[in-house]
């Protein structure tokens, strides 16, 4: 028995994914986690050490669980989203495909890119940090996760945005090729 799909899949002419893994990000994470950690484990043994000063009963361990949660799905909630959120370009003959991740992805028809360049920027000055923004200086949205290298695209409807790339030069190439400019 055969398969046979109805269309052939085509190769992307460039895909790139980029996650928050920087080093600094995964020190943040684990010095938050540190301190969580040593002060939940200091308020137990406040708590149940022998010879406590005040000589009164510890609370119920269940009301010292119970206070700490809050902080533990809020770290936990962070660690998550720092370690799964990612930045995923697609360019294909037809559109270029925007996916940051945990987000919906946005879709530009080439038809809809009216030009491109490869740029440096600064992510704090420009932006204010990586992720999903908006650059007020320059009026753009931005969409990145490390790096000050990108492709500014300017839309048919003069809206501009800034894709982080840690490849510009070569989605510039990609982007060329598939308007028929190269």
């Amino acid at each position: 028995m055969s398969f046979q799909t109805s269309q052939p899949v085509e190769r992307p002419l460039f895909r790139e994914e980029q996650f928050f893994d920087q080093w600094w990000i995964k020190a943040v994470i684990v010095v938050l986690w540190l301190v969580w950690l040593s002060t939940v484990g200091r308020d137990l043994y406040a708590e149940f050490r022998p010879g406590r000063l005040d000589g009164g009963q510890p609370k119920p361990l269940l009301g010292l669980i119970l206070a700490g949660l809050p902080s533990l799905a809020v770290l936990s909630a962070a660690t998550w989203a720092l370690l799964r959120v990612r930045l995923i370009l697609t360019l294909d003959r037809a559109s270029l495909h925007i996916r940051f991740y945990p987000l919906r992805p946005r879709i530009i028809r080439l038809d809809q890119i009216a030009a491109w360049q490869s740029v440096v920027y600064s992510p704090l000055r420009d932006c204010g940090g990586w992720g999903f923004r908006y650059d007020r200086r320059h009026k753009r949205r931005v969409y990145n996760v490390k790096g000050n290298l990108g492709l500014e695209l300017v839309l048919a409807d003069g809206a501009k945005l800034l894709l982080g790339s840690q490849r510009p030069g070569e989605l510039a190439e990609a982007l060329a090729l598939a308007k028929g400019r190269a």
